[in-house]
C-alpha cells in the first residue's frame, strides 16, 4: 500500500470533532461507510484507471465528510484526488458526494474550490469488506468497487479553517490554519479596493512623468548626451532624448512620447518615496532625488539645468 496522506486528510475535512466507527441508528442490515477503502476496480466511462493509478477513499460517517487520494504509476499523489462532503438516504442506497477541495501536485497543498462540485452517488453493495458503488457528473460516468483495509481513516479533532482574525472569511472555530484566509482591502483609495485576494495588502497606484526643461536640453544636446534613462532604484523606467525641453509643466495625461511616463505600485501605505536617477547611456549620473508619491495623483518632475549644476557641483 502507498504510504497514505494523512495529514491530507485532516487538512481536507474540516468538520472533524470526533469520528468512530459505530452505527448510526440504521438498521443492523444497513453497513457504515466508515474506514479506509482501496479501489480494487476503477471504470471510467468505460475504461479501467487502475491500470495507471493506485486510489483510496476514506470516510468519516459520523460527520459526513470523505476525501480521495490517487497515485500515479510512480507513487505521487495527483490532482483528481479530492475531499468534501456527502449525504446518503437512510437506505444508504444513494446521496451526493460534494467536492470541495482538490490537490495541487504543483504547490504540493490542498486548494479549495470556488465552486464545489455535487456528485450524484448511487451505493451497489456495501458489506464490513468491499463497497462498490457509481458516481455521475459532468456527462462522466464512473463504477467503482473497493475493498476496505484495516487502517482507519485520519479522522482528527482539529477544525481546520482560516485563523486570521483580520480575513473575510476568519473561522472563529478553527483550531488549525489551513492557508484559505481571504482579504478585501477596505481603503477606496487603493487599486484593490474591495477585490478579494489571498494576501493582506492594499496596493496603491501612481502616474510619474519626468522631462527637461529647454536650457537642461540645451546642456545635454551640446554636450554630447543624446539620450537619459530615468532609473527608480536600479529598475530603468524609461528613455528620452535630449533634444527637447519643456518651459510649462508637462502632466501625466500628456500624450507627448518625448518625456517618460510610468506607474509607480507599492503597498500599505497612501504614499511613497521615489529614489530616482538620471544616467547617460555610459551609466554616468547627472543627477539622483527622492520625492514623495501620493496614491491617484501625478508626480510631475522637471529636471532643470540649476538642479544639474548644482547636483554636479556637490558631486
Amino acid at each position: 500500500m502507498k504510504k497514505l496522506l494523512y495529514t491530507f486528510l485532516a487538512v481536507s475535512i474540516l468538520f472533524f470533532s470526533s469520528c468512530s466507527s459505530g452505527g448510526d441508528g440504521a438498521s443492523p442490515t444497513i453497513h457504515n461507510l466508515h474506514g479506509t477503502w482501496q479501489y480494487d476496480s476503477w471504470i471510467f466511462n468505460g475504461d479501467q484507471l487502475l491500470t495507471d493509478y493506485t486510489a483510496y477513499l476514506f470516510v468519516c460517517e459520523d460527520q459526513e465528510s470523505w476525501a480521495t487520494e490517487i497515485y500515479d504509476l510512480t507513487g505521487n499523489i495527483t490532482n483528481n484526488s479530492s475531499a468534501g462532503t456527502f449525504t446518503l438516504n437512510n437506505e444508504k442506497t444513494e446521496g451526493t458526494f460534494t467536492v470541495e477541495r482538490r490537490y495541487d501536485p504543483l504547490n504540493g497543498g490542498w486548494q479549495t474550490l470556488s465552486l464545489p462540485q455535487t456528485i450524484s452517488v448511487t451505493i451497489i453493495k456495501l458489506d464490513d469488506n468491499e463497497l462498490d458503488f457509481s458516481m455521475e457528473y459532468g456527462g462522466n460516468f464512473e463504477i467503482i468497487k473497493s475493498v476496505k483495509t484495516p487502517a482507519e481513516p485520519p479522522c482528527s479533532g482539529e477544525i481546520f479553517g482560516c485563523t486570521d482574525i483580520l480575513a473575510i472569511n476568519y473561522n472563529s472555530s478553527a483550531t488549525t490554519d489551513d492557508g484559505s484566509c481571504l482579504y478585501q482591502c477596505d481603503d477606496p483609495l487603493a487599486s484593490n479596493y474591495l477585490v478579494t485576494t489571498n494576501y493582506p495588502v492594499c496596493e496603491y497606484l501612481a502616474d510619474v512623468v519626468f522631462y527637461l526643461d529647454v536650457p537642461a536640453a540645451q546642456f545635454f544636446t551640446n554636450e554630447g548626451v543624446p539620450y537619459l534613462d530615468v532609473y527608480v532604484g536600479n529598475v530603468l523606467a524609461g528613455t528620452m532624448p535630449t533634444n527637447l525641453g519643456f518651459n510649462g509643466t508637462v502632466l501625466c495625461t500628456d500624450t507627448d512620447p518625448d518625456p517618460v511616463h510610468f506607474s509607480c505600485q507599492w503597498q500599505n501605505s497612501v504614499s511613497t518615496t521615489l529614489t530616482w536617477t538620471v544616467r547617460d547611456l555610459t551609466g554616468f549620473i547627472w543627477y539622483s532625488g527622492t520625492d514623495i508619491v501620493v496614491a491617484n495623483n501625478c508626480l510631475s518632475l522637471q529636471l532643470t539645468w540649476s538642479m544639474v549644476q548644482a547636483y554636479q557641483d556637490s558631486h
